[in-house]
């Protein structure tokens, strides 16, 4: 079958993060259009063996630093045995290898840039990034920033969530428990739970809030760094680090209120995922959020290290079933309306003919 043309998709992520999670969306998405795909992926990540088992066709190609000479090498051969028309880069890295291992060959070249942390000065990244035909950038205050940086070639598309999967009726009755969670990856650079820990430890303290639990959800590199603040907290008994949880959207559903205390922040995917879901959510101000969370509309918005404030929204929450609804039901229609899996794809096959034409 003749298709429009093809696409291969470059993330050298080994883990299951926010941004695996959009490029296995936009690549299912992408399959209801005459375009051919191949996912390029560390053998055995979770993107790779996703996209495998829902019969996406996957290459290999694990890349250690942006001058991995053996991956730039297989990376190259992959693209030249797909004929591939477009080159899609979704991590720095990958653009990095790409940068330098596909000169030569006429191809069109999109990054996605999804996070809002200054790109260096150095000259090696400034080549990098140049080599992209277009960045797309998935909020508007990363995109804001890359053209102040100089990178006038840049775009927006949001991130995007699976609303049918998070997407159930969700009952807002008062109840004797509240389960409050934060969900993440464990990087305290970036996940800011100790914040969210010192927001329990000041509820805790209000025996009028005894029913609040609380529930933290990722895996990472800082997990022992977190248990450590809990128990230097003095708090073991009311935060429960429960690890990565491979179904977020029955971890969701069992949740009522949903946390994201950041230091930065691209866009959000799990605060999408938590309003798909119909939780209202306390949120960061910070990065991308705004362009979610219209604060006291659909949402929260909190200081960065505001646990004071993150702990006076949680109080409010949890004493009223009906803000719970009235956020919960104004943050489905916010995913509903701006965060489609739909909106994305179509916002990237323009972007990707667009390149087809320089």
């Amino acid at each position: 079958m003749n298709t429009e043309f093809s696409v291969i998709h470059f993330d050298t992520g080994s883990d299951w993060r926010g941004g695996q999670n959009q490029v296995f969306l936009l690549i299912k998405e992408l399959k209801q259009y005459n375009i051919s795909q191949l996912l390029v992926s560390p053998s055995g990540s979770p993107l790779y063996e996703k996209c495998r088992n829902s019969g996406i066709d996957v290459f290999s190609v694990r890349a250690r630093c942006d001058m991995d000479v053996k991956a730039g090498l297989e990376f190259r051969k992959a693209v030249q045995s797909f004929s591939a028309g477009i080159v899609h880069y979704h991590t720095s890295r990958a653009l990095g290898v790409g940068s330098w291992a596909l000169k030569g060959l006429k191809t069109g070249k999109v990054c996605t840039r999804r996070v809002d942390l200054p790109v260096s000065g150095a000259i090696v990244n400034r080549i990098k990034y140049k080599s992209a035909d277009v960045i797309v950038a998935i909020s508007q205050f990363i995109r804001d920033y890359m053209k102040e940086t100089g990178y006038e070639n840049t775009e927006m598309v949001y991130s995007s969530v699976d609303i049918a999967k998070y997407e159930h009726n969700r009952c807002y009755e008062n109840k004797p428990d509240i389960n409050v969670a934060m969900a993440g990856a464990f990087d305290l650079r970036h996940k800011d739970f100790e914040t969210f820990i010192k927001s329990a430890v000041l509820l805790a303290k209000n025996r009028k809030l005894k029913n609040i639990k609380f529930f933290i959800a990722g895996s990472g590199p800082d997990r022992v760094k977190i248990e450590k603040i809990i128990r230097r907290e003095n708090i073991e008994s009311k935060v429960e680090v429960k690890g990565f949880v491979e179904d977020m959207s029955r971890f969701l559903k069992e949740t009522d209120i949903l946390v994201h205390n950041v230091n930065f922040e691209g866009l959000g995917t799990v605060i999408l995922q938590g309003m798909a879901s119909g939780l209202p959510v306390v949120a960061a101000d910070i990065g991308g959020i705004s362009e979610i969370i219209e604060d006291e509309e659909n949402g929260f918005m909190v200081p960065v290290k505001g646990f004071r404030e993150t702990a006076e929204k949680i109080a409010l929450l949890a004493g009223s079933a009906e803000l719970r609804e009235k956020l919960g039901r104004a943050g489905q229609e916010t995913v509903r309306g701006k965060f489609s899996p739909d909106k994305m794809a179509r916002r990237y096959m323009d972007i990707y003919r667009e390149v087809l034409k320089k």
